[in-house]
């Protein structure tokens, strides 16, 4: 529809539109509705809840003007503004809290939450509000959201707007995501949009900025010594990146996919040439044990639980690829997968 200035009673054309809503939605944000205004001892109003729902959900799914809808439903704009603010606000102070969303999953026995952000597309704004909002990734302007599920896909938390222009990381940082997870005692599986979000070092109260210093210096000494021991994937493997994720259900072969890919991503890189230099090797020693060295050479903390993890992804990665033996059932054993 043109955007000019004559309001819908000027019109002829009148249409309908299907909103994909449920029974159980309409009745909810009804609720919240007739709550609110017991509450606050609200005057008598020209239009029942569930109708100013319908209409709040109209101009939210079709962003179209207040001052149409509003004229063919006989109110003023003022009005339909008001409302659907009044809405918004009712359903937002409903929205689970970032730690006590954790908190449940934790409770209910799960370990890894998913983790992603999207971009919700808005007009282009004017001013020095042109930039801010403009997402050079997508090309566009709008407002970023962090959205965390469960391992099955159910939405648990989505953040506040965040400024179109920032990234992902910047944006779990504001909400301290990181901190978040670790209080929960969860992981989070995520895209490579938050690669480097655990790098950061944060500074305890009480640390000196010498110390704060020299931790950063051990952390990019480690991290140069690390990426020595690995090779750059291929472009013709580059997609193992990308087939990462949780498996839903019980699927064989899609378990097996993954751990293919977790074996190519964390074992076939393994440098070798590199990793044997500054140690001492033995006949007969492989890729695992060279890293295992490689790792007490750099007085890595965590190398023996490090050390056993690949084997054991190497163990069941000898299932799908040869015969399920005596490395694949001690693999299923550690990861208690019998």
């Amino acid at each position: 529809m043109t955007n000019d200035n004559i309001s819908a009673e000027d019109r002829t054309m009148v249409y309908q539109c299907r909103l994909p809503l449920s029974t159980r939605t309409l009745t909810f944000c009804a609720d919240l509705l007739r709550s609110h205004r017991k509450k606050i001892g609200s005057r008598w109003r020209c239009r029942s809840a569930g109708r100013i729902v319908v209409l709040v959900f109209a101009v939210l799914r079709h962003d179209q003007r207040l001052r149409d809808i509003a004229a063919a439903n006989n109110i003023s704009a003022s009005t339909l503004k008001r409302w659907v603010d009044e809405l918004i606000a009712l359903v937002a102070t409903r929205a689970a809290r970032l730690e006590r969303a954790l908190e449940k999953v934790r409770k209910s026995g799960g370990e890894v939450v998913l983790l992603d952000g999207t971009l919700i597309k808005t007009y282009r704004r004017t001013g020095k509000e042109n930039r801010r909002h403009y997402n050079g990734k997508h090309k566009a302007h709008g407002l970023l959201f962090l959205g965390i599920t469960d391992e099955k896909g159910n939405l648990l938390w989505i953040s506040r707007a965040h400024r179109g222009a920032a990234s992902e990381i910047a944006a779990s940082r504001g909400e301290k995501l990181l901190e978040h997870l670790r209080t929960a005692g969860l992981g989070a599986l995520a895209d490579r949009g938050f690669i480097g979000l655990a790098r950061r070092v944060d500074r305890g109260r009480g640390a000196s900025p010498g110390v704060q210093g020299d931790l950063h210096a051990a952390a990019r000494a480690l991290g140069r010594a690390v990426r020595l021991g690995t090779k750059p994937l291929g472009k013709a493997d580059e997609h193992y990146w990308g087939m990462l994720h949780v498996p839903v259900g019980e699927n064989q072969l899609e378990f097996d996919a993954q751990i293919m890919a977790l074996a190519k991503l964390l074992i076939e890189r393994l440098n070798e040439k590199e990793i044997a230099k500054p140690i001492t090797v033995e006949a007969n020693e492989k890729g695992i044990t060279k890293f295992g060295k490689y790792l007490e050479h750099l007085g890595f903390p965590e190398r023996e639980e490090l050390v056993t993890l690949l084997r054991n992804l190497n163990g069941l990665r000898s299932g799908p690829a040869h015969v399920k033996g005596d490395d694949y059932k001690r693999a299923t054993k550690h990861f208690d997968l019998e």
